[in-house]
Formats: structure tokens, sequence, C-alpha cells
């Protein structure tokens, strides 16, 4: 087992409070995650639909942390 996080594409699902949201990833799991404190600045306008890039826990599969958007997507 290796303990780095794996990224994959989400799409942003729904918002929930204290700035955490719930992304569905491919294959139609959801997941809860939060922005990630370095890419806060980046990511202030995250809203439902929205496409994301996370990185899935390995010690908590249903967790991830929000760390940017894919290369070549933008912004609304």
């Amino acid at each position: 087992m290796s303990d780095e996080p794996t990224r994959v594409r989400a799409k942003v699902t729904e918002l929930l409070p204290n700035a955490m949201m719930r992304v569905e990833i491919p294959g139609g799991r959801c997941l809860t995650g939060h922005v990630a404190k370095e890419a806060r600045a980046l990511l202030t306008r995250l809203v439902p639909g929205d496409e994301v890039e996370v990185e899935v826990s390995p010690f908590d599969a249903g967790l991830c942390r929000i760390v940017g958007r894919p290369r070549g997507t933008r912004g609304r």
C-alpha cells in the first residue's frame, strides 16, 4: 500500500457547510473534500458542475482534497 494520494479528475456536485464539497469521480463514486490551502485563492468560486482535480486519501477512500482545475478548463 502506497502512502501517496491518487490524483483524479472530479466534478463538483454539491456545496456543503464549512467549505466542504461533494465531488463525483469517474465510476460514479461520491467523495467529500475540501479545497487545499495552496489552491484556495484560485478556487474561490467553485459551483456545482465545475471540473476539479482531487487527491484521494490513501487512508480513507471517502475523503479527498481539491488541488486545482484540470489543464484546459477555465473558471467562470
